[in-house]
């Protein structure tokens, strides 16, 4: 089996519980299990997964929380319409979340997802959640580019993050964080 270098420097973070190349019978439940999320009354339609899945190599990871400043702090999941427009968002920059509970056409689903009122959609238009890849500082205190020539990190959907929980012996309910990464290692 191969040892790359992005693995062991991953490692060597304390708040990581477990990371390895992902086994096949686990891509293929979370394949599964985000194939049913496309299925729902608003479907989750994981992006960033899709891409990391399509990477060379593909490692899980379980990591204890830990607060940390977040470097990147690009939105990862959208709400949106068939015609592209943007119904709902993530929203992680402080200042922009404090004049968001100002606005009277803003409603919030969660701490950090906030929806518009007045978008102008048509009642028949067709919703969808989009996830995108993240950034490594969203998982890792380090930048993990180094180690690689392409890297995508994927937060995995609810249903893709119990499976992943159980498959290492971990409650669904437990308060840890799942997190897939797709690479290109350097040659």
């Amino acid at each position: 089996m191969v040892e790359y270098e992005l693995i062991n420097c991953i490692r060597l973070d304390d708040s990581v519980l477990q990371v390895e190349l992902i086994p096949d019978d686990l891509k293929k439940q979370i394949l599964n299990a985000e194939m049913d999320r496309i299925k729902e009354t608003i479907p989750v339609i994981n992006e960033g997964l899709d891409k990391a899945f399509n990477e060379d190599e593909i490692i899980i990871i379980i990591k204890e929380p830990r607060e940390h400043k977040i470097q990147n702090s690009k939105q990862s999941m959208f709400l949106v319409s068939e015609t592209g427009k943007i119904i709902g968002e993530e929203v992680y920059d402080e200042e922009e979340l404090e004049e968001l509970h100002n606005r009277s056409d803003v409603y919030f689903l969660s701490k950090n997802f906030v929806t518009y009122k007045n978008v102008g959609l048509n009642n028949s238009e067709k919703q969808f959640f989009k996830i995108t890849e993240v950034t490594s500082d969203l998982i890792l205190d380090q930048d993990l580019t180094e180690f690689v020539d392409s890297i995508t990190v994927a937060v995995p959907s609810t249903n893709s993050d119990h499976i992943i929980k159980e498959y290492y012996n971990y409650s669904p309910d437990e308060e840890i964080i799942t997190a897939v990464i797709g690479f290109k290692p350097k040659m």
